[in-house]
């Protein structure tokens, strides 16, 4: 349970990363 909540929020962390340096470009 804690290591599925562990890569939800790496994934969501990913997404957030994602979408931020397609704001900068």
């Amino acid at each position: 349970m804690n290591l599925l909540n562990l890569k939800n929020t790496l994934q969501t962390s990913l997404v957030i990363r994602l979408t931020f340096l397609f704001l900068l470009t």
